[in-house]
Parts: C-alpha cells; sequence; structure tokens
C-alpha cells in the first residue's frame, strides 16, 4: 500500500472498524443508510459526502478531526466528566477566565 493510501482516512476507518468493532462493511452501510460499494469506495480512499461523514462518525461515535486528519484520537470529541467536574467546582472568576482563554484560541 502506497503512503498516500495508507495514511489516508479510509485506512483509519479499516483499522477502526476491524480493531473495535469487527463490522463488516454490509452491517455499517445499513446502519447509516448507504450502499455497501459506498463503505468498500470510502475504505479504499474514495470521497465521502459531508453527510454521510456526520453519521458515520455519529454511528461509531469517533471524531471527524481524527478520521479525516489524522489528527488525536478517536474519542477527541468526547468530554471526559472528571474534567467537567473539576471545571465546575473552580471558582466563577477563574471558569470564566478559561472560557475566555478557549474563545481567543478558537479564533486563531
Amino acid at each position: 500500500m502506497n503512503d498516500n493510501l495508507k495514511n489516508h482516512w479510509g485506512s483509519r476507518l479499516r483499522n477502526y472498524l476491524k480493531d473495535k468493532h469487527n463490522l463488516k462493511q454490509l452491517a455499517l452501510a445499513n446502519a447509516i443508510g448507504v450502499e455497501e460499494s459506498t463503505i468498500s469506495r470510502w475504505l479504499s480512499g474514495g470521497n465521502i459526502k459531508v453527510s454521510h461523514l456526520i453519521n458515520l462518525c455519529a454511528f461509531l461515535d469517533i471524531s471527524i478531526d481524527w478520521l479525516i486528519m489524522g489528527r488525536g484520537t478517536p474519542a477527541l470529541h468526547k468530554t471526559d466528566i472528571q474534567d467537567v467536574n473539576m471545571l465546575n467546582g473552580l471558582p466563577k472568576e477563574i471558569r470564566e477566565d478559561i472560557q475566555s482563554l478557549i474563545h481567543k484560541l478558537s479564533e486563531k
């Protein structure tokens, strides 16, 4: 497999399905409302519609950023409840400062 396909989102999807779900292409296709040939095309490096990408990632509960760009982890989009509880336990002024910092960083 050449490096372009090895690092392609289809390869990440294939490996994730094999490692985590052991899902067959037909079962995945039925779950998200596409044809089995569409899944096969994706796994081979084909294009994906945004609506299908959203459905796929929602069904598998994985990060779009990880799947498409290879950044982070499949669970990148998930919020750790311990982190939320820790933030909620901080004084209001500190929480507001953190929210302001996050907002400023997201603008860049």
